[in-house]
């Protein structure tokens, strides 16, 4: 039996690292195939991986819901074809409406009222939140999250992300430089956060940093303080039970009624060395 999974992931981005390490673990425990592809964030080239996942008839399909318009024809064109197609990670709010037999991942807007109350216990005054895919779904929900929850000021910003490290963090620099009031930033990838500490540190500016994902540098700067916490979405648990779903729907024909939710879950100072222990292990 062979799973297929397209995923919107960038080269070397650690998230994915994880998510694809959850689902190999599964595929193995399963004895079953795992056939991965990522698409480096390119919504035509996803479309296009979608339709030769499919063409080439796997048990199931798993994709991720980054751009939900754009990749509902194609979903739909599998379940037509008969290969069944479940969801994972981007797009909690809109998969019953793309074709998809199920969820996993996290309500990015749950978690964003999550992150507005968190920046509220620490007494920041103005919260700039970065966006580093333009027109990601659950990007914008979680940015529209925090501002409903959290009582200061807030501003939203969109970055280049990991393909363009350098300008991300010069455009960072640029917007702190530009407004003295923002005191606190929240990057929606765990490699922008140290970009935001760095820009920070430029302008000799004293801001609260809070990240959305983990990868070994925010990890360390938890540890050191240089940033305040990152939530969570558990991603090896996204790759792994995603695949665990797939296989049993392929087999059986059972599924879960609703999306399978793998967060929020905060990580700050206090539990950052057991997160370590398990991100040594490929699993956080």
């Amino acid at each position: 039996m062979t799973i297929a999974m397209v995923t919107h992931a960038s080269p070397g981005d650690s998230f994915w690292t994880v998510v694809q390490n959850g689902a190999e673990a599964a595929a193995k425990d399963l004895g079953v195939k795992l056939s991965y592809q990522a698409s480096g964030g390119d919504v035509q080239k996803q479309v296009q991986m979608i339709n030769s996942a499919a063409a080439a008839k796997p048990a199931a399909l798993i994709t991720t819901l980054a751009d939900p318009t754009a990749f509902t024809p194609a979903i739909k064109s599998a379940k037509a074809a008969g290969v069944p197609v479940f969801t994972i990670n981007s797009g909690t709010s809109v998969y019953t409406t793309t074709g998809s037999l199920g969820h996993v991942g996290e309500d990015a807007s749950v978690a964003g009222v999550g992150v507005g109350k968190q920046f509220d216990s620490l007494g920041v005054k103005h919260v700039l939140c970065v966006i580093q895919e333009r027109g990601n779904v659950d990007l914008e929900n979680y940015c529209a999250s925090v501002k409903s929850t959290f009582s200061g000021q807030y501003t939203r910003m969109y970055v280049n992300g990991t393909t363009d490290l350098s300008g991300t963090q010069q455009e960072i620099q640029a917007e702190l430089a530009s407004n003295p009031s923002i005191d606190a930033v929240f990057t929606l990838d765990a490699p922008i956060a140290p970009l935001a500490v760095a820009a920070a540190a430029a302008i000799n500016r004293k801001v609260t940093v809070g990240t959305w994902t983990l990868s070994p540098q925010v990890l360390q700067d938890i540890e050191s303080g240089q940033i305040a916490f990152a939530e969570d979405q558990q991603p090896y648990l996204q790759g792994y039970l995603s695949v665990v779903i797939a296989v049993e729907y392929a087999k059986d024909g059972i599924r879960p009624s609703s999306a399978v939710l793998t967060g929020p879950n905060f990580v700050t100072k206090a539990n950052a060395a057991q997160v370590v222990a398990l991100s040594k292990k490929g699993m956080r």
